[in-house]
């Protein structure tokens, strides 16, 4: 081209846009004029908004770096005001983001409240700290101490201002009320000292009262004072009764004061002596909290601590040398900062929180993605206004910086709409848990929360914002001008046809980890466990805490069954020292006649202690031999029953009946005179364990859980067991009463929490998924609609047309779908940990959710498609 014909080119465009532009203002000052404004103000604002002159050499300027942060208010104002010009698209770019942000904040609330948030009710908790020996003997790193160590450290550190230990325990509350089965813990005198908590009312424990002769008082909790003294001020100085124990109650703890781990709070402290604790150099029982003198580091008061654990690991070797550094362990005490959740738990604990910071994080990118994707298809409404910017001097950073400004001031509309989300949602998570798991968590929003939703905001606006700044900010003058459509070939993958297949993709992956934890869930709670669960309620007795002796104890066991077995609506009852499927559990060392195990073989096996009637009323068959019977007394042989695991893995090819095992070298043998079929015993994950049964009769235990099958819904057996039991001895604690359903549900509540996360966070994915491959394909036929136009007047039938834009926007699913595919065969992999009797591949579960993602897709195509094919040719031509 000549340069005659650039220069004419150039000055033809200048016309253009000086005309362009006196039109744009002419037209805007009218709109403010019929709005009643002053016309010379009107003529002003619209300047403003429209860019004028003056207005962009300032942008210049600014763009130069001269006082861009000066024309930030002015940025803020105009974004603003375009957005509010615009509801609908604010509107849906702020609800899609506030999923995106809430759900990341939702789980955030969570973690702080588990990881982050301090130890309430204690006077400066970052002050805290935790002291663990580390026991090399039996591979723990974070374990308790005894009582004598205790007192070393206590008396030879000096980096803390005051260190104390407790010791939790349960006990029965008996009175005139009905009797209770309490936690609480045994506390040294300075324990409350320690903490800096003063006491509700009365006072808090003394040194003296942990000396020899002192009289046995107690602390109790706001909430058993308020439970079972209705809150009366009169309660200090009055006796309550634990484990037929009386004790003075002299305090109350104040109501924020909830100990100092999660799970079920104390109710009573009382005070450490060597009658309650041992005083046992190697019994290792004791968790030690101190708190660190002003000035001094944790650093320093681990190191003092480890001397001092040396020094009495070299002054008692038969107890304390296995606390000394191996070669692999390098720290043989540990200092650490006292945390509702306590060091062990939380190496793991971390690990769940990564996972679920990742589930919310690609939430937030497919989120980040479909508002992105909305920003284009407006970027494209708004290309003459960019263009008339550039073409009269404002620089492309100025034009960033202004679009960046609205991305932003979308994500923090977002975010305030994720914090109301949060709000709503942040009691979810604890609820799949029970109070016992989770009590005293607070995810309550703080501002920890506060700062991570405006960080995530500010992020998720430059993450969603840049990409669409950057595209909209480059157009092609002369097309935008004279409102042209910039054309983009099938062939060719734009950036919102991009987007949609990252969507898509992602959307695919967090679809198939729902499925699969949906098809695991589903598993097991079909899943046969070895034994009946259907209508059985199960409750806790505890008689250690009443003046029973062994003789009497099984007396009342016996009256009992005869009593809630024949209560209306119950089949039969049985006891057992341990639910199934409880999550713990008794080991013993065996002896088995005949068996000599191999070197390094451990035979320490699973037992539990059955009433008569046990596999009768839990459906668990006996394959070979006999059930217990009355003969089975304590007077009588010692007999046991095994589990078929057993029988196969310590008796193969032989017949087990009749043969014998002990516990222990000193006891006698107990004959086998059954195999019951395996089952689950401690959790429903367990690959199969050898087990041994011994009978109630002739092994008491005082404390036993009640199991009773119903004839319908076991539920409204409880209140009818409860009275029964309290008729015989109202000191007898009834507790845990649920029926065998929920007791399993208590064990599922993780697989539950990660299906439902997983099943709404899928949902939402696919629906941003879904509307925006809706949003690309509709924006699609409108930029194409001349050329349909063209092809419908040139013969095309509607069915080449809905063909035609159908197989454009199932092009790009089938791009995100094969991405998603490879990205699930990945990570399904690293959770197959987390699945119950399903494949991490399984095929049925990644079919189903491809032929559901397809289906939605093909739906969100078919609807502008369909569009499309209703384009008349004679309105297309003459558009153009």
């Amino acid at each position: 081209m000549t340069w005659w014909r650039r220069l004419w080119l150039r000055k033809k465009m200048e016309e253009d846009l000086e005309r362009e532009l006196r039109f744009h203002l002419d037209q805007h000052t009218a709109d403010l004029i019929a709005q009643g404004l002053d016309p010379s103000e009107a003529r002003r604002r619209a300047r403003l908004a429209l860019g004028g002159p003056e207005q962009v050499k300032e942008q210049c300027r600014d763009a130069r770096g001269t006082r861009w942060l000066d024309n930030l208010p002015q940025d803020l104002r105009y974004g603003a005001r375009m957005l509010s010009k615009n509801p609908g698209f604010t509107m849906i770019a702020a609800v899609t983001l506030a999923l995106g942000i809430g759900a990341n904040t939702t789980i955030f609330s969570f973690i702080n409240g588990l990881a982050l948030r301090p130890i309430a009710g204690v006077k400066e908790p970052e002050r805290l700290v935790a002291v663990y020996t580390s026991d090399r003997s039996s591979g723990q790193l974070f374990s308790d101490s005894s009582y004598p160590d205790y007192v070393d450290f206590r008396d030879q550190a000096d980096a803390f201002s005051r260190l104390a230990a407790y010791s939790g325990t349960t006990l029965t509350l008996t009175g005139a009320d009905e009797a209770e089965r309490l936690t609480g813990a045994y506390v040294t005198g300075n324990y409350f000292d320690t903490l800096g908590v003063e006491a509700r009312a009365g006072r808090t424990l003394r040194a003296d009262d942990s000396t020899p002769g002192a009289a046995p008082v107690a602390i109790i909790s706001h909430g058993l004072w308020q439970r079972r003294f209705g809150g009366e001020a009169s309660v200090i100085g009055r006796t309550i009764t634990l484990d037929r124990r009386i004790y003075i109650v002299v305090g109350v703890a104040p109501e924020s004061f909830r100990g100092l781990r999660l799970g079920a709070p104390p109710e009573f402290w009382l005070p450490m002596t060597t009658e309650n604790v041992s005083a046992h150099r190697g019994d290792r029982i004791l968790n030690i909290v101190g708190r660190l003198k002003a000035g001094v580091s944790l650093k320093q008061a681990q190191s003092q601590i480890t001397t001092i654990g040396a020094q009495l690991a070299r002054a008692y070797p038969k107890t304390n040398l296995g606390t000394l550094a191996a070669p692999d362990k390098p720290r043989p005490m540990t200092v650490v900062r006292e945390s509702l959740i306590p060091p062990e738990g939380l190496q793991y604990a971390w690990v769940a929180f990564g996972l679920l910071l990742a589930v919310v994080g690609l939430v937030l990118l497919i989120a980040c993605a479909n508002v992105a994707n909305l920003l284009l298809a407006r970027a494209s409404m708004r290309r003459r206004e960019i263009a008339v910017r550039l073409a009269i001097g404002a620089s492309r950073w100025r034009l960033l910086r202004q679009l960046l400004t609205e991305s932003l001031l979308l994500a923090l509309l977002g975010g305030a709409g994720g914090l109301i989300l949060a709000f709503w949602c942040s009691g979810l998570l604890p609820a799949f848990f029970s109070p016992n798991e989770v009590g005293g968590l607070d995810v309550s929003l703080d501002w920890r929360v506060l700062v991570f939703t405006l960080a995530a905001s500010l992020l998720t606006g430059a993450l969603f914002g840049l990409a669409p700044a950057l595209e909209s900010s480059r157009p092609d003058l002369v097309t935008a001008l004279k409102d042209g459509a910039e054309i983009h070939g099938w062939r060719r993958i734009t950036l919102r046809q991009a987007l949609v297949v990252t969507q898509v993709a992602l959307s695919l992956t967090l679809l198939i980890g729902a499925g699969l934890s949906l098809r695991s869930l589903s598993q097991a709670l079909k899943f046969d466990p070895g034994f009946a669960t259907q209508n059985l309620l199960i409750a806790s007795l505890e008689t250690r805490g009443v003046a029973m002796s062994e003789e009497q104890g099984q007396a009342f066991y016996r009256q009992a069954l005869e009593r809630i077995g024949s209560l209306p609506g119950v089949r039969s009852a049985t006891l057992a020292a341990i639910a199934p499927i409880s999550g713990g559990g008794t080991r013993r060392g065996v002896q088995i006649e005949g068996y000599e195990p191999p070197p390094n073989e451990g035979l320490e096996l699973n037992c539990n202690v059955v009433g008569l009637n046990y596999f009768n009323m839990m459906d668990i068959p006996l394959t070979q031999g006999r059930d217990f019977n009355a003969m089975d007394g304590a007077g009588g042989p010692g007999v046991v029953i095994v589990n078929e695991e057993l029988a196969r893995r310590y008796f193969p090819g032989q017949n087990p009946i009749g043969k014998r095992l002990r516990f222990g070298s000193n006891s006698p043998y107990r004959e086998i005179i059954g195999v019951a079929r395996s089952a689950k015993y401690r959790q429903l994950r367990e690959a199969p364990l050898p087990f041994i049964y011994l009978p109630l009769d002739q092994e008491y235990r005082g404390g036993v859980t009640l199991l009773a099958r119903a004839a319908g819904g076991p539920a409204s057996l409880a209140p009818a067991m409860r009275r029964e039991i309290h008729s015989l001895n109202s000191d007898v604690p009834v507790y845990a009463v649920r029926t065998m359903s929920e007791h399993i549900g208590e064990a599922l509540a993780i697989d539950r929490m990660i299906a439902a996360m997983l099943g709404a966070f899928g949902g939402i994915a696919m629906l941003l998924a879904v509307v925006s491959i809706y949003s690309v394909v509709s924006y699609a036929v409108t930029q194409r609609v001349r050329e349909i136009g063209v092809r419908v007047a040139l013969g095309a039938r509607g069915a080449d047309v809905l063909k035609l834009v159908i197989g454009q926007g199932m092009k790009l699913v089938m791009i995100g779908m094969a991405f998603g595919l490879a990205i699930s065969f990945a990570l399904t992999r690293l959770t197959s940990s987390l699945l119950f009797e399903v494949s991490a591949t399984d095929p049925a579960t990644f079919a189903g959710v491809v032929a559901m993602l397809t289906t939605a897709a093909l739906a969100a195509c078919y609807i502008p498609a369909r569009r499309a094919m209703n384009v008349d040719p004679m309105v297309a031509l003459r558009c153009e």
